[in-house]
């Protein structure tokens, strides 16, 4: 529920709680720990906050500087329900940032993931 709540105080543009966050080492270490969990929906949560986290570019690339591209990467594809959508948009996010794009640039599976996602006309997220 932590990182729920931390979702929903960072969504807010230009939010003070965001960089209060950003700039807490273990807030984010535990969220990347909570995106590992087993538990779908601890992932969902931790996505929810690291794509809140991501909104400007400054938080974007400290996200992405320290993501587990692969498991966000492999959620999009295969999370299921709302892991897929929140990963999906986690990446969205970080891609509108110059210090993140380079980091995502080089992922093998990121650039098929997407293509699958936008050609599948039964998924929710391909928007």
């Amino acid at each position: 529920k932590a990182a729920a709540a931390i979702a929903n105080l960072c969504a807010e543009t230009g939010s003070d709680a965001r960089s209060s966050f950003l700039d807490s080492d273990s807030a984010l270490l535990g969220l990347h720990r909570l995106l590992m969990s087993p538990d779908a929906e601890c992932c969902e949560s931790a996505l929810a906050a690291l794509g809140n986290l991501a909104l400007d570019g400054h938080g974007a690339g400290l996200v992405a500087g320290s993501l587990h591209v692969d498991r966000v990467v492999n959620l999009m594809g295969a999370g299921g329900g709302k892991a897929e959508l929140r990963a999906t948009g986690l990446i969205r996010n970080l891609l509108r940032s110059h210090r993140a794009v380079p980091i995502l640039q080089g992922h093998p599976a990121l650039h098929a993931t997407l293509v699958n996602i936008v050609s599948s006309s039964s998924s929710s997220h391909a928007r």
